[in-house]
């Protein structure tokens, strides 16, 4: 019996992604594997990729899951240097699965997400950019629109009375500078949850006194 020849064509998929962390990483490596005919572009707004790893870099900063059980399954990594490895050293991991797999081709960064619509007519989502160095607004047109921001990096600090006329020196864990010097100060440090915990067995060596308050339950 003779085959008919399908009528169906496959058409390129344009895919844009929101998010160059763990999951954006996950989703180019499943996309350009598993998939045909695709184009791919990935969006962060970072100088880099990441995502939460690259964001925080607060004192005691590590990872709280087993370090061979928090690495993509197809990118193993048998050179951890201890069970809990620092942060620094999951960002360099990233990066290296990355670069080794190709994936860096996909991303452009220092790009925010300003608005993201579905078009009924085109079935196509119209994405909005924004440069957040020179502040240009860029439009994509998208088959699939895939939010990866993750829920980690999106910090806030709680209202606290006399805080605008506080004149010491304000941070959080989230967004720690790179050239915060603690030692020899009097450090105060709001919440007891797994950032505080890291941070403050982390700075105590370096002060002459910590103290950690959270709100009461």
């Amino acid at each position: 019996m003779d085959l008919i020849p399908s009528g169906f064509v496959a058409r390129p998929l344009k895919i844009v992604v929101i998010g160059a962390g763990i999951s954006g990483i996950q989703f180019a490596h499943d996309a350009t594997t598993s998939l045909s005919s695709i184009d791919l572009e990935i969006y962060d707004r970072n100088p880099s990729l990441g995502g939460t790893w690259y964001e925080n870099r607060y004192p005691g900063c590590t990872c709280d899951v087993p370090s061979h059980t928090y690495q993509f399954n197809w990118a193993p990594n048998p050179s951890w240097s201890s069970l809990y490895p620092p942060a620094l050293e999951i960002h360099k991991y990233l990066e290296d699965v990355a670069d080794r797999h190709n994936l860096r081709r996909f991303m452009t960064f220092n790009t925010v997400c300003v608005l993201a619509q579905w078009n009924e007519d085109s079935s196509k989502w119209k994405v909005v950019l924004r440069d957040v160095v020179s502040g240009e607004e860029n439009t994509v047109f998208a088959d699939v629109f895939v939010y990866a921001v993750g829920r980690l990096n999106n910090y806030k600090f709680p209202k606290i009375e006399g805080q605008k006329t506080f004149r010491g020196i304000q941070v959080h864990t989230a967004n720690w500078p790179a050239d915060m010097v603690v030692k020899n100060k009097r450090v105060i440090v709001v919440g007891n949850g797994a950032s505080a915990i890291q941070c403050v067995a982390a700075l105590q060596p370096g002060e002459s006194q910590s103290h950690t308050e959270d709100t009461p339950r």
